[in-house]
């Protein structure tokens, strides 16, 4: 499927006047804010699955047709999306999510549903498991080599260490509380502990 993104490049006779330029100025930079399509535009262009984000935002507004606004489409007279173009919008975020986001293990009827559950089993490799459980508990990789991942997410505690905040290294107290390590398998962003994310352990490391 193709999306088209209508750009103001011909704008109507009427786009210089008084008023009516002003709200449709107002309305682009309104737009801007509340929704910016650079992420889809990406995954479009390099064939990778949109952000589960961006299609829940789309589909929200397809939905309950809220875009293009009312102003807009009074000054804009050929700017509404009709009944076709919203439902192969719908269907396109339907097609996204069975491709790339929707679980095995759930029935046909909740496939295209935003929250997917967990799948009963994922792939395990057994040395990985092995070796990741070494260096979870392992302290070389703190600052000082005295404190490990374990430190503040006790796997006999959920997860986590139940304090407001984490303690760590030299007795230093942590901005924000330690997330449970369960199901994090699932999580798009590494949780590094202190206080920023990154997309895989390298570069924790780097961060270290």
């Amino acid at each position: 499927m193709i999306i088209v993104i209508r750009l103001p490049l011909n704008c109507p006779f009427y786009s210089s006047f008084p008023v009516a330029k002003q709200l449709m100025d107002y309305d682009i930079q309104l737009g801007y804010k509340s929704f910016n399509l650079e992420a889809v535009r990406a995954a479009l262009i390099a064939d990778t699955p949109v952000p589960q984000s961006e299609l829940n935002k789309i589909e929200w507004v397809m939905q309950h047709q809220t875009m293009p606004p009312t102003r807009y489409v009074a000054l804009h007279w050929a700017g509404g999306v009709s009944d076709k173009e919203r439902t192969d919008i719908l269907n396109w975020i339907a097609d996204q999510r069975e491709r790339n986001y929707a679980s095995a293990d759930t029935d046909a009827a909740h496939r295209n549903e935003p929250v997917q559950p967990i799948p009963r089993n994922i792939p395990v490799d057994a040395k990985k498991v092995d070796l990741g459980f070494r260096l979870y508990h392992d302290e070389r990789l703190s600052g000082d080599s005295t404190i490990s991942c374990a430190h503040c997410h006790a796997l006999n505690a959920g997860g986590v260490d139940g304090r407001k905040t984490s303690i760590g290294v030299g007795g230093a107290v942590g901005p924000i509380n330690a997330p449970t390590v369960f199901n994090s398998v699932f999580n798009i962003e590494q949780f590094l502990g202190w206080p920023v994310l990154q997309p895989c352990r390298s570069k924790q490391v780097d961060r270290r």
